[in-house]
């Protein structure tokens, strides 16, 4: 079933595209270097949701390969079909960028090449008849100090809206305790703490566990699967916010944590003084 979704897929894309995919070789799809070209991978690369049209989500990422770099993009592919919501498919390969140009090099599947438009967040792909086939918004990148911190406790599907413009928004040379080291802490108690995740695992029942695909985790691993698992997020309060009970943005760091699935939702405090305990509780 999934090899005919993926054909069915690729056929969507290459009639999409007629006239405008190239049968390039994968080998032959270098990064874009030393370009001003909107288009050029620096610009290009980076994460893409909310897509309409074709494409559902895409990633375009640049990485290291035996000291050389290479573009890789993954991607949600929506198949058409008669009857809405029509389903998604995973597909993975390389990139080229290159002018107004993006080429797209799926895995065992004929080259793929798109006219491409960045206007600020917005990345409209189109066929060589300036066809519109898909529009997706780009992501806004998530600072270093927010994925060591989920990556570290194994929260890595967490969604964020942390931007560096929000921390620095509120960082301060007289604070003790700097941001990275509270995201970390923030992360780690909506965890560990029984005022967070651990508190509440209890009070789920067997259904919604199965329905998490958290059926076979441990309770030691319950919570992370949970927060990979239902759309838990993490976002920094501004300055002009104020949690409803504890908590003073003028002075603390101050998160609110959701798990996703519930109607509670968390706040975690972490004073930049560094005089006053760290502290996380929930409210409805």
């Amino acid at each position: 079933m999934r090899r005919v979704l993926l054909a069915a897929a690729s056929l969507v894309l290459v009639a999409a595209c007629a006239g405008s995919s190239s049968d390039g070789d994968d080998a032959l799809a270098p990064v874009a270097e030393g370009t001003n070209d909107i288009t050029a991978s620096s610009k290009l690369a980076g994460d893409y949701a909310d897509g309409k049209g074709h494409f559902a989500s895409l990633s375009l990422a640049r990485k290291i390969v035996s000291g050389k770099t290479q573009n890789a993009f993954a991607a949600k592919v929506i198949v058409q079909c008669v009857r809405a919501p029509c389903p998604a498919i995973d597909m993975k390969g390389r990139w080229f960028a290159h002018g107004t140009t993006l080429t797209l090099y799926p895995e065992n599947e004929s080259a793929v090449s798109y006219t491409a438009k960045l206007d600020g967040t917005t990345l409209t792909l189109s066929d060589s008849h300036h066809t519109a086939l898909a529009e997706l918004t780009k992501q806004a990148a998530i600072p270093k100090s927010v994925t060591d911190a989920l990556a570290k406790y194994g929260a890595t599907k967490m969604k964020t809206t942390i931007a560096q413009a929000d921390i620095d928004a509120q960082s301060s040379p007289a604070s003790k305790v700097s941001f990275a080291s509270a995201v970390d802490t923030a992360v780690k108690m909506f965890l560990t703490d029984e005022a967070a995740l651990p508190g509440y695992i209890p009070d789920m029942d067997a259904d919604e566990i199965a329905q998490l695909g958290c059926k076979s985790a441990t309770k030691a691993d319950m919570p992370k699967c949970i927060a990979n698992a239902a759309g838990a997020s993490i976002r920094l309060m501004a300055k002009d916010e104020s949690p409803p009970e504890d908590g003073d943005v003028a002075k603390d760091w101050v998160f609110e944590l959701s798990d996703g699935m519930s109607d509670y939702g968390y706040y975690a405090v972490i004073p930049r003084d560094g005089a006053g305990e760290p502290q996380i509780y929930s409210f409805n």
